[in-house]
């Protein structure tokens, strides 16, 4: 430290003899008396700065020690067990504030105090209304009688007979808390916390205001986050676009190779030569249905009635060939609309009016008679084939039965009316029909 003083008192003597030789040259001719007013002035000045840099170093100092420091984060305060909480029932009604303390106490010793703490109360019965009796099983209630600071003694009683060193007590009466700080005096190692309404309310406020900031803090991340989000996807949707141009260029160039072309579909012979509309002949060809069908079967002129059922039938026998058909008239019903494209294509210019039919429901009555199936009517107005010894839901579905002259169903008679008519009566009628 002496030798940097020293450095430093060798340097200022060089620079005011510098600042004198310089002087002396630019003054040659003049009388020395000037030369050292001059000398004097440079000297004196240099002394105010060096003057003026103490103060301001002095001045910063003074500031340095004026300033707060900042607080250290909250850390859990470490005590010894067991804890003892001494709640004021009769002052501070335990339903209103228990949820909190029991948070307080979690956030400032931890989780392990709080468990093994014991928690004491005491009040009179009377006022056990208002203190909810039971609310929490783990409290000890004690019932004090009637008279003047009964239910404090007995929170100090507690205090002095367990002599627990570290004591809270939850109450808004300043005599009840310094006897218990007198208390907490007495005993080795005590440490002694008072929580009243003021420290709640003050707790509860400013635990308010930091989930608030925390909320705006997560908020204000979520939007960050979100942004960074909307880039990666957009990332992602660029490098998706170039992959699907190159996919396509590839697929572009497989298609130049005659290999990769793909096989239409080939037609049987039959469906080649038969007389059909375009849409049939793609539906049969589509249609999984169909499969092997019109190999099975050739198309036909049918003019007449008799010629017609016999197709018809030849339809039929080859839908039981089918697999997946006839596992659709054993289950669940194959749809009439199939049933017609096969018709179509099985009988050349098919037309139900070519056979006094008003409608292709009449048409199918007539045609399957005599077949192994039946036509079904599931609710409210889907036409389906059944094998005619499939059961089904008569809630679901219905056999759609011929109409005969009378505009009666075949067999409605015998099943309606069997009870309330003469059975002579119902022969005859029947005769007629």
């Amino acid at each position: 430290m002496i030798e940097e003083k020293k450095k430093i008192s060798l340097l200022q003597n060089s620079i005011y003899m510098f600042k004198f030789l310089n002087i002396l040259f630019q003054e040659k001719l003049h009388p020395l008396k000037m030369l050292k007013v001059r000398f004097i002035h440079y000297r004196d000045s240099s002394l105010q700065v060096k003057n003026l840099a103490k103060e301001t170093t002095e001045l910063n100092k003074s500031l340095k020690s004026s300033i707060k420091t900042i607080p250290k984060k909250h850390t859990l305060r470490t005590l010894n067990y067991p804890l003892l909480i001494l709640f004021d029932a009769e002052n501070m009604p335990i339903q209103e504030h228990y949820k909190l303390i029991r948070t307080i106490v979690i956030e400032e010793f931890g989780s392990k105090s709080w468990n093994k703490a014991k928690l004491e109360t005491a009040y009179k019965e009377s006022t056990e209304f208002y203190n909810n009796a039971g609310y929490n099983q783990s409290i000890n209630t004690h019932y004090v009688d009637y008279g003047k600071d009964k239910a404090d003694d007995k929170l100090v009683e507690i205090a002095q007979n367990l002599k627990i060193p570290n004591i809270i007590i939850v109450s808004n009466d300043n005599a009840l808390i310094i006897r218990l700080q007198e208390v907490s005096n007495t005993i080795k190692s005590g440490k002694f916390f008072a929580y009243n309404g003021r420290f709640l309310k003050e707790y509860t406020k400013t635990n308010e205001a930091i989930k608030k900031s925390k909320l705006q803090s997560l908020k204000e991340k979520r939007e960050q986050l979100f942004k960074e989000y909307t880039q990666v996807n957009q990332e992602i949707e660029h490098l998706e676009k170039t992959f699907t141009k190159a996919k396509k260029i590839t697929y572009k160039a497989k298609q130049s190779i005659p290999k990769t072309i793909k096989k239409k579909p080939t037609l049987s012979k039959n469906l080649i030569i038969a007389n059909l509309d375009e849409n049939i002949r793609k539906d049969l060809t589509i249609n999984p249905l169909f499969i092997n069908f019109t190999e099975k079967l050739v198309q036909v002129d049918a003019p007449s009635h008799k010629e017609a059922k016999i197709q018809v039938h030849k339809v039929l026998k080859v839908f039981e060939t089918l697999p997946a058909i006839h596992n659709l008239l054993k289950t669940k019903g194959l749809e009439i609309s199939v049933f017609k494209i096969a018709l179509r294509y099985a009988i050349n210019e098919f037309d139900v009016n070519n056979y006094q039919s008003n409608n292709f429901i009449e048409f199918i009555q007539e045609m399957i008679e005599e077949s192994a199936v039946k036509l079904v009517l599931k609710k409210p107005s889907q036409y389906k084939l059944l094998f005619k010894e499939t059961l089904f839901n008569e809630l679901e579905m219905s056999e759609v039965l011929k109409v005969n002259d009378y505009g009666l169903k075949e067999g409605v008679l015998e099943n309606n009316f069997s009870t309330s008519l003469d059975s002579e009566f119902l022969k005859n009628l029947k005769s007629r029909l």
